[in-house]
């Protein structure tokens, strides 16, 4: 059984190296622009369901709004130092679990 992962805003380089970690574990879908409260309604109501981790950089934007459409969403990496464009405390109160970089 694979982990199903969404990869928000990446960059060429990003997408390489996520596209060789894909393996039998990760089922990886790539979406080349940020997740935002506009662009969370173009996602399938079943990923919306069923997706467990998702990775973002700091373009994406995501507050309640956008959070509460994850059913059973319970990682969010963010490929940057900073997570202020997540909502921590909607994380905290929901069990979701997010991981920022150390330094570049």
């Amino acid at each position: 059984m694979s982990i199903d992962m969404l990869l928000f805003d990446y960059r060429k380089p990003e997408e390489k190296f996520f596209r060789n970690f894909n393996n039998e574990c990760y089922h990886i879908k790539f979406f080349n622009y940020s997740l935002t409260p506009i662009s969370v309604q173009k996602l399938p109501k079943e990923t919306l369901e069923n997706i467990t981790v998702i990775s973002v950089f700091i373009t994406s934007k995501l507050n309640k709004d956008v959070l509460k459409n994850f059913k059973n969403l319970r990682v969010i990496a963010t490929r940057s130092t900073g997570f202020d464009h997540i909502d921590i405390e909607f994380c905290a109160k929901h069990n979701i679990a997010v991981f920022n970089v150390n330094n570049y």
